[in-house]
């Protein structure tokens, strides 16, 4: 295959001032408790790194524990713990699911710096209990935690309030206790939260519309936006237990930093941020997880083979856009042209370049042996795989295929973009082909999603075959 130019186009890509990053994998270790949670495990942010971040005032933290609805992750390990119908939900009328979530509490409160804990005692169902005795159930577990996290920390307490048992009607829910806080996130919840006021517990009102999830939903958006008017900011972030903090970071980053500056009381306008943006994601040390190049130029990389020939154990090629990203390779270099095969490559001193980006090449493949064009750390580019000769992306082990592949024997001039939210691919300047993927809803149904990969920039290597 032959590869003859490669040309990068891209816009500017801002990265985030502070970055949820680390997420190290914590055993629960229950051996002290009643029951036996070793093996259970689950992804959380780094404490040492976001409390640093508190320290200067970026976020308002609220740790907080998912249960009992959504508590697959405890329920797994301990099929009695879940109710009957649903094993999502810890059954908080079975005598040790309380004290599990004392163990798991314990484990992880030193961790949190905060004066709040935050309980989402919400969502939560039990079709063998009657309307009167789920309420029961629901207030004992909110009194306990309440209690025990007050006794054991000294932290204040809140309680998301969204959705508390209800039955059919409106329960005759009693204050759990005065000195807890409700979170209300629904409008169509108004009731419930003027109950709660008016019950001795002091509410804090917000909106559903400031909830973002990182799965598939025709409801919720993908990403923090300003809902309804453009005066609107939103006050709170849903980070959901399938996202990771990479992705979460990615979803936030354009707004997270102005709604810190609106938290702790300063006055920048969305003009001014705007204008300022660039300066101040340039000086955000280690933070690079957009993939951005620091370029001179429009243009952050241009390799031309022209006027090269190799030479020696290895061969440098300069860089043509005005940077000094050099890249050196040891294929020959023959009437202009680059060989690669699978003993040598194309390298160069740079990884992945995220968000805008337009990335093209001009190539001849001269055999069906197909594999990867193009790699880096956060994925690749293939022109098949040895079983399919489709053009497809590799990134998280994941593959992302068209329903079109690259000609043999035969010039291309190829075009990989990276346009917002969306990858696309062209050839010889023809219509451009859209990534796309099939994602699970829920187990429930399967919907077409787009896909965003960065472009990978390292090496251009051949596994099988020739590429010049």
């Amino acid at each position: 295959m032959v590869l003859k130019t490669i040309l990068i186009a891209l816009s500017t890509s801002p990265i985030a001032l502070a970055d949820l990053i680390g997420a190290p994998t914590v055993p629960f270790d229950a051996t002290k408790g009643v029951y036996d949670l070793n093996g259970i495990h689950s992804i959380l942010i780094d404490s040492q790194y976001i409390n640093a971040i508190d320290q200067h005032g970026q976020f308002l933290k609220s740790p907080t524990l998912q249960a009992p609805g959504h508590a697959l992750v405890i329920t797994q390990r301990k099929t009695k713990l879940h109710t009957k119908d649903d094993a999502s939900l810890l059954n908080i009328s079975y005598p040790g699911s309380v004290p599990a979530t004392h163990i798991i509490w314990k484990t992880f409160l030193p961790w949190f710096h905060s004066k709040v804990a935050h309980i989402i005692a919400n969502e939560y169902v039990d079709a063998s209990l009657s309307n009167t005795a789920l309420v029961e159930e629901y207030n004992h577990l909110v009194i306990d935690l309440n209690s025990y996290l007050r006794d054991e920390s000294n932290k204040d307490v809140r309680i998301w309030g969204t959705f508390p048992p209800m039955g059919n009607s409106p329960p005759p829910f009693r204050a759990t206790s005065p000195s807890s806080t409700w979170s209300s996130s629904k409008k169509t919840r108004t009731s419930i939260a003027s109950s709660r006021v008016k019950s001795g517990s002091s509410v804090v009102k917000s909106h559903d519309s400031f909830s973002i999830v990182q799965e598939h939903s025709t409801s919720y958006p993908a990403e923090l936006n300003r809902p309804g008017s453009s005066t609107q900011t939103p006050m709170a972030l849903l980070s959901l237990p399938t996202s990771s903090t990479r992705h979460m970071r990615r979803i936030t980053h354009q707004r997270l930093a102005p709604l810190a500056n609106k938290q702790c009381g300063g006055k920048l306008t969305e003009e001014e941020y705007n204008r300022i943006y660039r300066t101040l994601q340039s000086a955000a040390p280690a933070q690079n997880l957009d993939r951005n190049i620091q370029s001179k130029t429009s243009t952050n990389l241009e390799y031309e083979f022209a006027a090269l020939c190799a030479g020696g154990p290895s061969t440098t090629i300069p860089d043509l856009s005005g940077n000094t990203y050099t890249a050196v390779t040891k294929c020959s270099i023959i009437n202009s042209t680059l060989n690669l095969s699978q003993d040598c490559s194309l390298t160069t001193p740079l990884s992945s370049k995220g968000n805008n980006y337009t990335l093209c090449f001009t190539l001849k493949q001269t055999t069906t042996n197909r594999g990867s064009l193009l790699s880096g750390p956060d994925g690749e580019f293939h022109s098949g795989n040895g079983t399919s000769p489709r053009v497809m992306l590799i990134s998280a082990n994941n593959a992302f295929a068209l329903n079109d592949s690259l000609p043999v024997g035969k010039w291309a001039c190829a075009s990989l973009i990276g346009r917002g939210k969306r990858t696309f691919f062209a050839v010889d300047g023809g219509q451009e082909m859209k990534f796309l993927t099939e994602v699970g809803v829920n187990g429930e149904s399967f919907a077409w999603a787009r896909v965003a990969v960065v472009a990978p920039l390292n090496q251009s290597v051949v596994r099988r075959g020739k590429e010049r």
